[in-house]
């Protein structure tokens, strides 16, 4: 069962939630959560949120063939959130800039990790974990009659830790999660003129700890280019995308290097008939 209401005004918006599940013949703990929005000027708002969470775990989490834990619990807690956002509005150019700090507390966070030991990963509850952190995001556009340009960029600070001693897998407590990067940030640019789009997207992800040590920060990019126009009177789309565009040597998980350049070239026809 779940249940929504929500009033607004011009300047003013709540929202509460509710949420209520029978799993098994049983009731599983309620999840309500409230929102709200306040337009303090043309060019602000801020908002507030605060919700209830609960996650029973997935059929892979209990049943995968290795590594599935049928004995796991399932996860609970509670996360809050305060955000802000700046819209500016200038003859072609729109610039937007939001900032989210979040806080959230977890009980029996479910963890996959690789078993001592053993070539598999498993999944196994960890007592509680503390996330916490912010997300920003930049957004400029600018149009003219034959451009159009957007700037997209973000920078997200992710402190994920464990708040009692781990053995398996082994966590001290306060210790960052593992395979949890604190450090996060990207940058896009996008163009566009008539039949022709292009995007530009660099990534960086700092470092992770791991259960044999660190694996170091890294930078990818990626690049797109696409053309478009017309078939029998059906619009149709050429792209070239580059994946890795600097073939950087990395890895997100230990001793599993990722590919490096690739290419991809594709092509979509709508086709239609009345």
């Amino acid at each position: 069962m779940f249940a929504s209401i929500r009033y607004r005004s011009r300047n003013f918006s709540v929202q509460l939630d509710g949420r209520q599940e029978l799993i098994d013949g049983k009731f599983a703990p309620s999840t309500p959560s409230i929102g709200v929005g306040q337009q303090l000027k043309s060019w602000l708002k801020l908002g507030a949120k605060l919700e209830r969470n609960y996650r029973l775990p997935t059929l892979n989490d209990l049943y995968w063939t290795p590594g599935g834990n049928p004995d796991l619990l399932a996860e609970s807690g509670w996360s809050s959130e305060l955000n802000s956002q700046v819209t500016l509005k200038k003859h072609r150019s729109t610039i937007q800039f939001s900032t989210a700090i979040f806080n959230r507390n977890i009980k029996n966070w479910i963890l996959w990790h690789p078993s001592p030991g053993q070539f598999f990963w498993a999944a196994s509850n960890i007592a509680e974990v503390w996330s916490r952190g912010l997300e920003n995001r930049l957004h400029y556009s600018w149009k003219s009659s034959k451009w159009h340009c957007q700037l997209l960029g973000g920078y997200d600070f992710v402190h994920s830790t464990n708040q009692k001693a781990v053995v398996l897998p082994k966590i001290e407590a306060g210790q960052q999660l593992i395979y949890v990067p604190e450090h996060q940030g990207f940058v896009s640019l996008s163009v566009s003129s008539g039949a022709f789009s292009g995007n530009y997207r660099h990534q960086f992800t700092g470092s992770v700890l791991t259960e044999l040590g660190k694996l170091p920060s890294f930078q990818i990019g990626e690049l797109e280019l696409g053309f478009e126009w017309e078939i029998g009177g059906e619009p149709a789309r050429l792209f070239l995308q580059i994946n890795n565009l600097w073939d950087t040597t990395f890895r997100v998980i230990e001793r599993r290097p990722m590919p490096g350049r690739s290419y991809e070239v594709g092509l979509s026809i709508n086709l239609s008939k009345k």
